[in-house]
């Protein structure tokens, strides 16, 4: 148990230096949950070692107004996004991204739009926001993530519109 929680906190380590993509910490998440020998646990970790922290970016932020922004694909998340949308809809597919910090912030500010937010398994997602005439929804967290895992926190407000949060593949 030592060993796996060990292997946890380098894959997290990892992901937080933009070593693995949050997709990549699931696969291998997956594969030191599965591991049953020292081998095959070392086989899910042998290629990652301990590298120095980078310093966080500043927050960015999404803006659609009237409109739909979209960040999918192989992108660097800040440590803290805020993301508008007013009868629009903000996209952030993490499945690929890099993550720069143990902890993601998003924070939302809906006006008749939409915030969706999709994260890979195997990172702990954390959905704190006010819904005014709304609607919040968090789907596919069927598993707890492993301790130490990333975490997306979401916080903010929607009025007359909708914060999802879906774990996929």
């Amino acid at each position: 148990a030592a060993q796996k929680e060990r292997a946890y906190d380098l894959l997290r380590q990892a992901c937080v230096d933009d070593r693995l993509t949050l997709d990549e910490l699931g696969q291998r998440v997956e594969l030191v949950e599965r591991a049953m020998t020292t081998a095959e646990l070392q086989s899910a970790i042998a290629d990652l070692a301990a590298a120095p922290a980078r310093l966080p970016r500043p927050a960015v932020s999404t803006t659609a107004v009237m409109s739909e922004v979209s960040r999918v694909g192989r992108w660097r998340v800040a440590e803290r996004i805020v993301s508008t949308a007013v009868m629009g809809k903000c996209k952030l597919d993490l499945r690929h991204a890099v993550v720069e910090a143990p902890v993601t912030t998003i924070s939302a500010r809906v006006l008749m739009g939409e915030l969706e937010v999709i994260v890979p398994r195997g990172v702990e997602v954390e959905l704190d926001t006010t819904v005014v005439m709304g609607n919040r929804s968090l789907h596919g967290q069927d598993q707890l993530p492993p301790e130490g895992a990333p975490v997306v926190r979401i916080t903010g407000v929607a009025v007359m519109g909708a914060v999802n949060v879906r774990v996929a593949p």
